[in-house]
């Protein structure tokens, strides 16, 4: 592929984007909390089926909700410790939603953890979704579409290309440039297994043009990928948004009302592909994820 500047034919915003204030940052672990509050719906879909009551002692991985049939997701203890309520509490969205409320085992190892499945074997597209299903994966750039639902496409709608969106072109955020830069190789081995799900033949990573040391990162690791490749795109704001990104690098527009599927592209977030290489290859389900603490406010800004 080419590595001119992709753009969007019409419209647009030239934001201010800030991001010098952490893209040169690297990702740091955020202090553990004493008491984590883990709502049972942080998707698109149905909220999962409950496991564990209150009282219980849970392992930071295990599984404490399992996913309903159609549009749901899985979620895993982020932290050893005890149940110690499972209530309504107040969510983002202004409303109440049910919450698993865990008080950490401040004696408990804080270790990376594996949920017995064997890895860094040939997966088939059909074992590579079940592990994404069973590891609690959901878009990380912002929607949070269960990803085992949005690879699995009707198939009358094959997919022919897979995009991996590293645009980011919302101020001050740094998440998916740090991601590229510190996490390459994942991030194209996510593209990989993904392609792989869905059947495709191309898949590409996407980069603003202001990402100078994240396509420093890309073009480096991209000669251990010869079959994927990545793209330079416009910094002019909303390149992340998904349809927008497809008309960019694709030249394809996606009919009112319609998905990306219409038009045989897949788009996952660079986080989103992180977490695929790692459940595939590591047996890690999603316990974590890195967000940037950052603003012209902000003494110390962070991605953490």
């Amino acid at each position: 592929m080419s590595k001119n500047i992709k753009r969007f034919s019409i419209g647009g915003i030239d934001l201010p984007d800030n991001k010098e204030l952490n893209t040169n940052l690297k990702i740091e672990e955020l202090p553990l909390p004493d008491i984590v509050y883990l709502p049972v719906k942080q998707h698109i879909g149905k909220p999962g089926e409950i496991l564990v009551e209150k009282g219980d002692y849970v392992k930071r991985g295990q599984l404490i909700i399992k996913a309903n049939p159609g549009v749901s997701a899985s979620l895993h203890a982020s932290l050893s410790g005890e149940i110690i309520d499972i209530k309504d509490i107040s969510d983002s969205r202004g409303g109440k939603s049910k919450a698993i409320i865990i008080q950490r085992d401040k004696k408990a190892a804080f270790n990376r953890v594996s949920f017995n499945l064997k890895s860094k074997k040939n997966k088939t597209a059909e074992e590579i979704k079940e592990i994404i299903k069973n590891s609690g994966i959901i878009g990380m750039g912002g929607a949070g579409f269960p990803t085992h639902i949005k690879l699995s496409p009707p198939k009358e709608k094959p997919i022919d290309t897979v995009i991996i969106n590293g645009s980011e072109s919302e101020p001050y955020v740094a998440v998916d440039d740090r991601t590229l830069q510190e996490k390459t190789a994942k991030v194209y081995r996510g593209l990989e297994l993904i392609k792989k799900a869905v059947g495709a033949e191309n898949g590409f990573i996407a980069c603003e043009d202001n990402k100078k040391n994240a396509i420093k990162s890309l073009k480096a690791e991209a000669k251990n990928w010869p079959e994927l490749d990545f793209e330079i795109v416009d910094s002019l704001y909303p390149h992340g948004a998904e349809k927008k990104l497809i008309e960019a690098c694709l030249n394809r527009e996606i009919p009112e009302g319609g998905l990306p599927m219409e038009v045989g592209v897949v788009v996952n977030n660079a986080q989103t592909a992180v977490a695929v290489a790692e459940a595939v290859d590591e047996d890690q389900p999603v316990v974590d994820r890195v967000v940037s603490v950052s603003g012209r406010g902000i003494r110390n800004p962070k991605n953490l």
